[in-house]
């Protein structure tokens, strides 16, 4: 998961973005005094089929919790051979979030990954 507040955070994950040069045209086009961006990857798979689909994003009291599905393939569904990343990358309103905020990752009702952000 990243979560990026501002412009100089995107040459933090550059390798993410020349990997996936759709990010950096989303990325360029956020307004970061209004808005905030999560990006949420499931990482590499050895097939299609896989995806990421963020369900809800709840904000309360310095705390942001990213509610995310990973898909896979069903039983019986045909997949391609070929290497695979899905994610999702969304926009946030900021309503009026500032400081440090504790932003996990929650898939199936577990946190995946906890991390402080602070927002300029």
């Amino acid at each position: 998961m990243i979560v990026i507040t501002n412009y100089e955070e995107i040459i933090n994950i550059e390798d993410i973005v020349n990997y996936y040069p759709e990010v950096e045209r989303e990325l360029l086009a956020v307004d970061f005094d209004n808005e905030f961006i999560i990006g949420v990857f499931q990482g590499v798979k050895g097939s299609t089929g896989f995806g990421v689909d963020i369900k809800t994003i709840l904000l309360d009291d310095h705390k942001i919790e990213v509610y995310a599905d990973f898909i896979g393939p069903g039983r019986w569904t045909p997949v391609g051979a070929l290497y695979t990343s899905p994610y999702q990358v969304i926009r946030v309103p900021r309503e009026n979030i500032s400081g440090t905020n504790t932003v996990q990752l929650i898939v199936g009702n577990e946190v995946i990954i906890s991390q402080d952000v602070e927002f300029p």
